[in-house]
């Protein structure tokens, strides 16, 4: 059905603000939410959802009502022994060092199955003006 996406979108928009959230007026697939002193911000595409808070418990707290609302699986973000996160949003591969609290975004798996797609695993790489 060519009209899912935006139905869906609808569905999202129509629980979030059941559930207290406001649109940003810049941008129709972000929400916030001030709740005791904190500040929520969400980003959906689809069913992909992810939430940055001033405080996890308050993140947490949002998520479980999001979930619970929309009958969600959640999807934890446990960093690893080296303190590093990983996880997937929209396509982006995402880690999240909590111990240096850097961020680092990239897309990785997509250029490498590019390179399988085209069978470039023994392409020699060229400088470009950049890096000379």
């Amino acid at each position: 059905m060519r009209s899912s996406p935006k139905d869906w979108h609808c569905c999202w928009k129509e629980g979030l603000i059941e559930l207290g959230w406001k649109e940003m007026w810049t941008d129709g697939c972000i929400m916030y939410r001030w709740h005791e002193g904190c500040l929520s911000i969400i980003t959906y595409y689809v069913d992909d959802f992810i939430i940055f808070s001033g405080s996890r418990e308050a993140a947490e707290a949002e998520r479980s009502r999001i979930l619970t609302k929309f009958k969600g699986v959640p999807e934890d973000i446990v960093p690893g022994e080296d303190g590093v996160a990983k996880f997937k949003f929209l396509g982006l591969n995402i880690e999240w060092n909590f111990k240096k609290k850097t961020v680092f975004i990239h897309q990785r798996d997509l250029v490498n199955k590019i390179i399988s797609k085209f069978n470039l695993q023994n392409a020699n790489p060229e400088k470009t003006p950049i890096n000379q």
